[in-house]
């Protein structure tokens, strides 16, 4: 299981790759006329992606192949993972279907039609125009003929009212998650989310769900695994097993990074930084304020039982307790 660290591009690739939840979502929130002309039936997805790497962090894209009246078109969606909207927005979209453009078309063909979507899922409002002439400065009716035009579709996820939110199942749980990623409800709105997805239950799909809350909202295993065995009527063994999974990575990366640190101190700092990662991702910020008591022993023995406490134990409390008994026993 590698490192996540971009988990909503992630997530958003991982959803909007199946073509059922793409098609799904364009049939959901396209206008009707535009749906009247194009054909989804024949949708297909592109390879290609246009963002530069130093932006890869705020932004995601995906490029979908569509018949729009019988001819090539393109569908073009890019997810704005920053909190508040990206004043050049249009810009930026005006850079990437250029770029498509040349990918695209042959010097002498003529050039298809890009439809271009952004997605955002941030805290603010989005309050800026999705006209691109808006960004000029001059707005001297002389000069309209002269200055390039677009208009790009919005999907504001986190102003989208809970009834408008449409789909198949997987593209409803995808939406919900990005509405509720930053907010301090997530974990209420968790257990409606998984409701949803026991409608139509995907074990894989199950692994993005808790690779996204992981790294995205940062909620500890031990709570995940909590709110699927109240709300969900199946995938109980999914969610563990990647649990699971992710606690092993915490401790084989504070494993590497003693080993890195050198042999002198070595095993020593090496078993407390495994318990460190693995307090981590089991706990959450709770596991980690007993980091203290941890670093204090020196006893490589009682290091490890500490490492064995961290797989055994089910929830903080009882790794609590557990922990003060082998300390005590310890002195």
């Amino acid at each position: 299981m590698n490192e996540v660290n971009h988990p909503h591009d992630v997530f958003f690739k991982d959803t909007m790759s199946k073509l059922e939840n793409a098609r799904s979502f364009l049939k959901e929130y396209l206008p009707r006329d535009l749906l009247e002309i194009i054909d989804l039936k024949k949708l297909s997805l592109e390879k290609d992606s246009f963002i530069d790497e130093k932006l890869k962090e705020f932004f995601s894209d995906l490029l979908y192949k569509v018949q729009i009246q019988g001819q090539e078109g393109y569908v073009y969606i890019l997810m704005e993972h920053k909190s508040t909207p990206a004043p050049q927005v249009a810009l930026q979209l005006l850079e990437y279907m250029v770029r498509c453009w040349r990918a695209k078309a042959d010097a002498k063909e003529r050039l298809p039609v890009i439809i271009p979507l952004v997605l955002y899922h941030g805290e603010a409002k989005w309050n800026i125009s999705q006209q691109f002439a808006a960004l000029i400065a001059q707005h001297d009716a002389r000069l309209s003929k002269y200055i390039p035009d677009f208009h790009y579709l919005l999907h504001d996820v986190s102003s989208c009212e809970e009834d408008n939110i449409r789909g198949i199942t997987q593209l409803k749980v995808f939406l919900w998650l990005l509405k509720y990623i930053r907010n301090p409800i997530l974990e209420i709105k968790l257990r409606q989310i998984f409701q949803i997805f026991s409608k139509d239950y995907d074990s894989k799909y199950m692994g993005t769900i808790v690779l996204y809350l992981y790294y995205g909202a940062e909620l500890p295993i031990e709570k995940l695994v909590q709110i699927s065995k109240e709300s969900l009527s199946q995938g109980e063994n999914d969610m563990v097993s990647t649990a699971q999974q992710l606690i092993q990575k915490g401790i084989q990366q504070g494993r590497q990074e003693g080993i890195q640190q050198g042999r002198q101190e070595g095993i020593q700092q090496e078993r407390q930084q495994a318990i460190e990662q693995g307090l981590k991702a089991k706990f959450g910020p709770g596991g980690l304020k007993l980091m203290p008591k941890i670093q204090k022993i020196q006893n490589l023995e009682t290091l490890k039982q500490v490492m064995d406490l961290l797989w055994k134990c089910p929830d903080l409390a009882m790794f609590q307790q557990d922990l003060a008994t082998l300390l005590a026993e310890d002195k």
